[in-house]
């Protein structure tokens, strides 16, 4: 049994402590509307009993169709509070929505969202519960906390589907609140802790950094903030803030205006805190050395919760998190700890060993890691190994390409695979000579892509990662 005390909401967030009634739990954008955690409070308790009236006792499954944002907040903790499991439900997943339509249970959204549920899936309006958070609520009386054990199903959450179909993965209250209590050691977290949140909260990276972490150390929240990096760097929102959380395209958006913040004040900055994918060195380096922001980056998955961290810009390697037990098989990192989601099936007691799909050097000198890529982003082209992701960070340096992925294909004229170069570009007359010219002036030849196609745009998911299966099948 894991080794996690947890035996109420009220040792799971601040939302439910009666000494932070009157602290801010959530700001607005302009700064105008501040919201309490008393009121948030209230605003759970009203929606886990309405949640209680409309479904069914025997319902323990709930799913959330909502993007982040206070009412995603406050329908979350009320499913806990409601003893219910709630499933998130990813908003960009419009084909996987459809597969939930056999699913008899109760959707929580709001009148926004309710839309997309109309128009993809296929279900009874009674099943829907649409929250409307009353701007003054009723004032709340005293609540029977339930009780929860750490193998408890704490939340369901999809992965992100960007190289096959998007999975559901349950996650218990230890998986979850290991990791939370790990990084307000890690991060130093505390009640004085601004968080401004540009990712979806129905991601583990967002439910972790934007709903758990925030409101179980007391910390206060900015509200629905639309992401523009040029507004947020020059409208003073990052002087207020403590905590960024955003993902690499984010950050490599932001970097592009770094010359127009040079004389701004980013001191009460502590961290840039970023997931899903590396986040490229020269942005990394680039937001240290012209603005002091230090950026801290993380490592893991849906389904094994977080791995590894690296800090600031001269750290090449990955350092594990203690409560990781790690092996290497042919190079593919493999791991287990606390925070690995298991099947509902397995027995609880035995130990899950995941497999992450990368491939990693381990350095004994630092004790951590470098990454190599992806299993499926490694290829073998005329018997030499090429990582298709540095391929495509030398063809991104081309000014006439707004973005590009490489990925190996089988060949038709060698054994093994060749390289595929899918561009996004406004110039295509000539681009493509273009491109296999400034490769070959970079790159050996058999690293320079044979095969091009010129694509309209490259879909990625909510947490910035390519959508491998919305590719164009690649012509002959």
């Amino acid at each position: 049994m894991p080794s996690l005390e947890l035996k109420s909401l009220k040792t799971l967030s601040k939302i439910f402590d009666d000494d932070f009634k009157y602290k801010i739990a959530f700001h607005d954008p302009g700064g105008n509307t501040q919201i309490s955690y008393g009121r948030l409070r209230s605003w759970v308790h009203q929606c886990a009993e309405e949640l209680i009236r409309f479904s069914d006792t025997k319902e323990r499954k709930v799913l959330i169709f909502l993007d982040s944002g206070l009412v995603f907040v406050t329908v979350f903790y009320a499913c806990l509070l409601a003893a219910r499991t709630p499933i998130l439900l990813n908003t960009k997943l419009k084909d996987e929505l459809k597969s939930l339509d056999s699913l008899d249970s109760v959707i929580l959204t709001d009148k926004k969202n309710s839309l997309s549920i109309e128009k993809y899936m296929n279900i009874n309006k009674n099943r829907v519960l649409v929250i409307d958070l009353q701007e003054n609520p009723d004032l709340v009386s005293e609540y029977e906390y339930p009780e929860f054990h750490p193998d408890d199903r704490m939340a369901y959450l999809f992965t992100s589907g960007s190289s096959g179909k998007a999975k559901l993965v349950p996650k218990t209250f230890a998986n979850l609140m290991t990791e939370v209590r790990y990084l307000k050691g890690l991060l130093t977290a505390t009640e004085e802790d601004i968080y401004l949140p540009l990712v979806p909260s129905f991601h583990i990276y967002g439910l972790l950094y934007t709903v758990l972490l925030p409101l179980y150390t007391g910390s206060g929240i900015r509200l629905d903030i639309p992401f523009s990096p040029l507004n947020i760097l020059e409208d003073g929102m990052l002087n207020k803030t403590t905590m960024v959380i955003a993902n690499p395209s984010h950050y490599s958006a932001m970097s592009s205006f770094l010359d127009h913040c040079k004389e701004k004040d980013f001191s009460r900055i502590r961290y840039c805190i970023s997931s899903t994918m590396p986040v490229d060195q020269d942005i990394i380096i680039k937001m240290y050395e012209m603005l002091n922001i230090r950026l801290i980056e993380f490592y893991g998955s849906t389904e094994t919760g977080g791995i590894a961290y690296r800090k600031f810009y001269k750290a090449k390697t990955w350092k594990f998190f203690p409560q990781i037990k790690w092996k290497l098989d042919t190079n593919e990192l493999m791991v287990s700890s606390p925070m690995v989601s298991s099947d509902e099936s397995r027995d609880e007691t035995s130990e899950v060993w995941h497999s992450t799909g990368d491939l990693v050097n381990y350095h004994e000198e630092t004790g951590g890691f470098s990454l190599l890529g992806r299993m499926n982003q490694i290829v073998k082209v005329a018997g030499n190994r090429v990582s298709c992701l540095e391929v495509a960070k030398v063809i991104r340096e081309i000014p006439d390409v707004q973005d590009v992925v490489v990925m190996g294909v089988p060949s038709k004229t060698i054994a093994g695979e060749e390289l595929l170069a899918y561009l996004v570009t406004e110039n295509e007359a000539g681009m493509i000579k273009k491109v296999k010219q400034f490769c070959r002036s970079k790159l050996p030849d058999f690293k320079v892509p044979s095969r091009f196609m010129i694509v309209p745009n490259i879909e990625k998911g909510a947490n910035g990662k390519v959508l491998f299966r919305k590719l164009p099948v690649p012509r002959d």
